[in-house]
């Protein structure tokens, strides 16, 4: 068995095989390696989107925004959630994992709500707030670390789905994947208390994985011909555009109806595309995938760190405002360095382990 290393879903298993036949799960190496990759650059750019610098209206920077906002986060973070169902499907039907609802729940407040609050306090400092902490920064998710408290709810719904063994009948599943959905549209009326809005907006992501893997022999999106791949990645990237200009004439009620399907549909493109290129042979070693799936999660929590900090101070921010080009890929290159640095250092230690191994 190949060691996978780090699961960033973050409550599987640390080991599983990673080939691409019968079981074999090469494919999702690569994705998540790509996606964590992904993660990290679009972040680069997040002062030029959102924060002290989205004054910035040149044409560099409208492009930019293009590709980051309207391309690349329809695919990374669901892609990431996406992972994480298809792995915790293959783990109760492959491998038989977390039979009773007790276990899935003791390992994933172990593997997700204990890390929560064991890096709440670095990442309140980078934020700025750890000095002036209110009620509700330990109500509502604290940065980054949102995707922990989402994953935990997205496990812990699933379980119960396979506790009332729904998943037995497939318009139950059907049902669930419409429920899901319909969480996704509505998730603007969900409290964000303990993450619950983000779950509402992603549980759809990590159910989609979960059936894409229950059902992989109906999809069969990972044997697939070059026919209906293009015609997912056409399909997707006409519901981006679709989506973009629904947000430009300000129907804002039908972009959030589509919104999911879009970015659904590229990931199961991204899927197709990666395992048609693994059944080609045109990858003979996914080494380097393997050593950056095995520090994707400590990647993940060290990142925001490095570029909220560093994109706190106001020379940097004037160094940023003259090179919009240059300075997030520096940005990029060397947030992503010093987090695979730190992670490797956090994998030597007993605590790091527990925490991100």
């Amino acid at each position: 068995m190949v060691l996978i290393g780090i699961n960033f879903s973050m409550c599987c298993e640390n080991k599983i095989n990673v080939n691409n036949g019968g079981g074999r799960l090469n494919d999702i190496v690569i994705l998540r390696s790509i996606s964590i990759l992904l993660v990290v650059f679009v972040h680069s750019f997040y002062i030029y989107n959102y924060g002290s610098l989205s004054d910035i209206d040149t044409i560099v920077i409208k492009i930019e925004r293009f590709f980051n906002l309207d391309i690349l986060n329809k695919f990374r973070m669901p892609m990431f959630i996406f992972i994480s169902g298809f792995l915790f499907s293959f783990l109760h039907y492959k491998k038989h994992k977390y039979p009773k609802f007790i276990d899935l729940f003791t390992n994933k407040f172990k593997r997700l709500l204990i890390p929560y609050w064991a890096f709440f306090p670095i990442t309140a400092l980078c934020l700025g707030k750890l000095t002036h902490l209110s009620v509700d920064d330990f109500l509502y998710p604290m940065g980054h670390l949102w995707f922990l408290l989402m994953l935990f709810w997205c496990f812990i719904t699933t379980k119960f789905v396979l506790v009332c063994h729904w998943d037995r009948n497939k318009y139950m599943v059907l049902l669930m994947f419409i429920v899901a959905y319909l969480l996704a549209f509505f998730e603007g009326n969900i409290t964000k208390i303990g993450g619950l809005q983000d779950f509402a907006s992603k549980f759809i992501y990590f159910f989609t994985g979960f059936i894409c893997y229950k059902y992989d022999s109906i999809f069969q999106l990972r044997n697939t011909k070059l026919l209906r791949i293009t015609l997912l990645g056409i399909s997707a990237f006409l519901l981006i555009f679709l989506v973009n200009i629904l947000m430009d004439s300000s129907r804002f009620t039908w972009a959030r109806l589509f919104s999911p399907a879009s970015s659904i549909l590229i990931v199961l493109f991204g899927y197709s595309v990666v395992n048609r290129i693994l059944n080609k042979g045109w990858i003979k070693d996914i080494s380097i995938f393997e050593k950056i799936n095995k520090l994707s999660y400590g990647i993940y929590i060290c990142h925001p760190w490095l570029i909220d900090s560093i994109t706190s101070n106001k020379i940097i921010i004037s160094i940023a405002r003259d090179y919009t080009l240059l300075f997030p890929l520096f940005l990029f290159l060397f947030a992503l360095g010093v987090s695979i640095f730190f992670s490797k250092l956090m994998l030597k230690t007993k605590i790091g382990r527990f925490l991100i191994g």
